[in-house]
């Protein structure tokens, strides 16, 4: 867990997944409960926008909402490679509760933050 998420009596993930919600509730609890130590008023604006989000897609769906498989979801948002890699392996572990598909996604994180590493350090031009 994040530095920010130890210094809180329960992290936000552990309340949605002991209460069965889903990532539009998730979204609301998070920026609710950290708008006063970490970005204010974007937090509430962003707390807001969940929540009309996830009403408006509770609006027009059948609870529950159908399963939409990882491949349509990657497909439809042009995501490739790496990333693509990722969210298979998020849906296979989220879907079987396989600890080697979460190793396999902490992997892909680990590469993929790597990348991002790699940008920042400055470049040694001579």
């Amino acid at each position: 867990a994040g530095s920010h998420y130890r210094a809180v009596g329960m992290p936000p993930i552990k309340c949605v997944m002991g209460n069965g919600w889903g990532a539009g509730a998730f979204s609301v609890l998070q920026s609710i409960s950290r708008h006063r130590g970490k970005k204010g008023l974007e937090d509430l604006r962003k707390a807001r926008h969940f929540v009309d989000l996830r009403n408006a897609l509770l609006e027009h769906a059948l609870p529950p909402l159908d399963r939409i498989p990882m491949q349509d979801y990657v497909r439809a948002n042009g995501i490739y490679e790496l990333d693509h890699s990722a969210l298979l392996h998020l849906e296979w572990w989220v879907q079987t509760g396989d600890d080697t598909q979460r190793q396999h996604l902490c992997e892909c994180l680990d590469l993929l933050i790597a990348e991002y590493e790699e940008k920042d350090q400055p470049s040694l031009d001579l």
